[in-house]
């Protein structure tokens, strides 16, 4: 947590993408108590606000990585419809055709 801290504020996109892998992280391994949002003091408080400010942005990226993300979490838990949803929408940026490594792992997953 102090580490995503000092990353928020001297790098609030880093710490944006920092803060999806711990959230997800933490869903996966069942940690509810983690709060890795008050890094933004109140600015963005949860994935949906987020998403909202990704959008309202046009950081098309940071919307990417909220549904791979999802993805990602969604197969790891076995729900392979919902898994399925956020690929859809995760592939429908204009950011999804630019090569990087969360795309591979996606394309493995998703076969």
């Amino acid at each position: 947590d102090m580490n995503l801290q000092t990353m928020a504020r001297f790098t609030v996109g880093s710490a944006k993408y920092s803060v999806l892998d711990r959230e997800m992280i933490d869903s996966l391994t069942g940690d509810i108590s983690s709060t890795p949002y008050v890094v933004f003091n109140g600015k963005i408080r949860n994935k949906q606000s987020l998403l909202a400010d990704a959008h309202s942005k046009m950081h098309f990226q940071i919307a990417e990585a909220v549904h791979l993300k999802d993805f990602i979490a969604s197969f790891w838990m076995g729900d392979y419809t919902e898994a399925a949803k956020s690929s859809d929408i995760a592939l429908s940026f204009p950011s999804s055709k630019m090569p990087k490594v969360q795309l591979v792992y996606h394309i493995f997953y998703r076969g």
